[in-house]
């Protein structure tokens, strides 16, 4: 049986690239001698470039001129390396910038951080990892702190900086990559996978900055203590609990950082979590947004060519009244009605209800847009959506030109409008605009009854069905969205039969005609009333044609000759009048009563001679 060679010694010595390059002179290293005894020596290390890995081979002869009296093997290798940071660094900060793009800049400072911790330990231990070693450098408290935290650093932050890089690029790649382009079905997916972990996970939940205090303490507590159980002047018992922490110190830093890295990606995937949430949200936000913007132009289109050709269905004279003609009409009735009249116009109980109708129709605008809206639920997001189709949708709806509205009739000067920004279909909507117009412009009421049968449950089930189609057009930029919404306006209308609706509505309009062209008629009865009564009035109260006047007043019709001797009555009781004023009105009452007037009462007859004295 052959005996083996004896296994070489090995140690190893950290360069930079600029020292790996350039060569070092004086270089120490740690080396160990047959008894496990290690100690340190300085050796020249020849320029070889930045190569990571290089190695120094150490002779038994060259170590006991360096150390003599010790026992040292024939050969010890000593294992060059020279780390390149660059990728490192390059890394981290790859992992930092998707922190800011994906906007989770607590973490990526948090990280910052932990990386420049690790630099920072990692270029104190290529300089002094020796020293404790070297009987040469003196080494205090202070020394051996600094020492014991950038040793103990990297077996704290490592894992957590793994974590905290893993979190950022994974929101990053989610919220720039994957949620942008995944369609709504693969979000919703990815959310509920995410909701199980964070609830798995969630159960052994710790709060974070309670347990990175734990972490923090006990990292110095173990660099303190480690750093402080120097035999000396600190005492047996203080080297004791250093002792026994160091026995167990080790299991319990285990367990505090596993609990913080368990902790912290609890965090980040209650985070991820959260953001593809909010994904999901805006993509739904996005769409139901721009579904909206298509209904309402849809709605707004059709609902303009139902009325178009509704109007056009319907009587000739009914479309006269719905363009104001009759009540223009009305209107100038009125006007010279209290010209005549005064106060007293308001008497007549049509005169009072029309100048109520006009002052309230002088209170509106001159364009008065009453919309009328479903309550239809919003359209459901398709599932092969993604987020990117949905926001350009959002963009065409918030730039798209608005909706005009549909004009239904027009009165005194005043246009009544409609806007339809969804399907209409409950009967309650349309009453309540059936209401206005009654109070406003009865002869709109038929047009509106008969589009609001137009417009039923399945008018809207087929119109809601051609918007996610358009949407769709929208998302793809095809530039066919207009002929697209052209044809389906028309394949709608067309849906509708509206000379079957326009027959059903055609009785309403024709006595929505005769109720108009009625008030007309009652209003202009009233004004050549009111005109003869000032003419007789003015007649008989001047000595010239009083005769001619009592003539005409007896042969005039009940309704004036009430009005004349209503006139002459208020006049005589109305003590503010001239004294002549008054005794001219007493001889005509007392006078018109000669000549038959039955209106004339055996009161006002007494009331007349008082003042007037005639027949005494």
């Amino acid at each position: 049986m052959t005996e083996s060679a004896p296994r070489r010694p090995r140690t190893h010595t950290v360069l930079t690239r600029d020292q790996a390059r350039a060569g070092v002179r004086g270089h120490r290293v740690a080396v160990t001698d047959v008894g496990g005894a290690t100690l340190v020596v300085r050796c020249d290390i020849p320029p070889g470039g930045a190569s990571r890995r290089r190695s120094l081979r150490l002779t038994r002869a060259a170590l006991e001129k360096k150390h003599p009296g010790r026992d040292w093997p024939d050969e010890q290798l000593v294992r060059i390396t020279v780390p390149d940071w660059r990728w490192r660094y390059a890394l981290a900060a790859l992992c930092v910038l998707a922190g800011l793009i994906a906007e989770a800049w607590l973490y990526a400072f948090a990280l910052a951080l932990i990386c420049a911790a690790l630099a920072v330990s990692g270029a104190h231990a290529r300089l002094h990892d020796v020293d404790r070693f070297d009987p040469a450098v003196r080494r205090g408290f202070a020394a051996a702190l600094r020492d014991n935290l950038a040793g103990t650093a990297r077996l704290y932050l490592l894992p957590l900086g793994a974590v905290l890089a893993l979190y950022l690029v994974a929101a990053a790649v989610l919220g720039s990559l994957i949620v942008p382009t995944a369609t709504q079905d693969t979000i919703l997916a990815t959310q509920n996978v995410l909701d199980d972990a964070a609830d798995m996970v969630g159960k052994l939940k710790l709060p974070e900055w309670g347990l990175a205090l734990v972490l923090l303490g006990t990292w110095l507590l173990t660099s303190l203590l480690t750093a402080a159980g120097t035999p000396g002047a600190a005492g047996a018992w203080l080297n004791g609990i250093v002792r026994g922490y160091g026995r167990y110190s080790g299991p319990a830093v285990a367990t505090v950082t596993a609990l913080s890295v368990f902790t912290l990606l609890t965090g980040t995937v209650a985070t991820l979590r959260g953001r593809v949430k909010l994904a999901a949200e805006w993509t739904t936000d996005d769409y139901r947004h721009a579904a909206a913007a298509v209904e309402e132009r849809l709605a707004g289109q059709v609902l303009d060519q139902v009325v178009r050709a509704l109007r056009e269905q319907l009587p000739t004279d009914y479309q006269q009244v719905l363009a104001g003609t009759v009540s223009a009409q009305v209107i100038s009735e009125l006007e010279r009605i209290r010209a005549a009249d005064g106060d007293r116009s308001r008497d007549d109980p049509v005169v009072a209800t029309e100048e109520d109708r006009v002052a309230r129709r002088g209170g509106l605008s001159d364009q008065s847009v009453i919309t009328v809206s479903g309550d239809a639920p919003a359209l459901p997001t398709p599932g092969d959506l993604t987020g990117e189709d949905a926001e350009t949708a959002r963009r065409w709806a918030d730039t798209a030109t608005p909706v005009a509205a549909t004009s239904v009739a027009t009165a005194g000067g005043k246009e009544v409008l409609v806007q339809m920004p969804k399907v209409a279909t409950e009967l309650a909507a349309w009453k309540r605009l059936g209401d206005w117009a009654q109070d406003h412009h009865p002869a709109a009421k038929p047009l509106i009854d008969a589009v609001a049968e137009a417009f039923d449950t399945q008018v809207q089930d087929r119109l809601r069905a051609q918007v996610p189609p358009l949407v769709r057009k929208i998302s793809a930029r095809s530039g066919e969205l207009q002929a697209a919404m052209s044809t389906a306006v028309r394949d709608l209308t067309a849906t509708i039969d509206i000379p079957a609706i326009a027959g059903r509505y055609a009785d309403q309009a024709r006595q929505a005609v005769t109720a108009a062209q009625n008030t007309l008629s009652a209003l202009t009865a009233r004004r050549q009333q009111s005109t003869a009564r000032a003419a007789l009035l003015t007649e008989l109260l001047q000595g010239n044609t009083h005769e001619r006047a009592l003539t005409d007043t007896a042969n005039a019709s009940e309704a004036v000759r009430r009005a004349v001797v209503a006139d002459l009555r208020s006049t005589i009781d109305t003590t503010t009048a001239s004294p002549d004023l008054r005794r001219a009105a007493a001889v005509t009452l007392h006078n018109l009563s000669g000549r038959g007037v039955r209106e004339v009462t055996a009161t006002d007859l007494a009331k007349a001679l008082r003042i007037c004295g005639c027949g005494t």
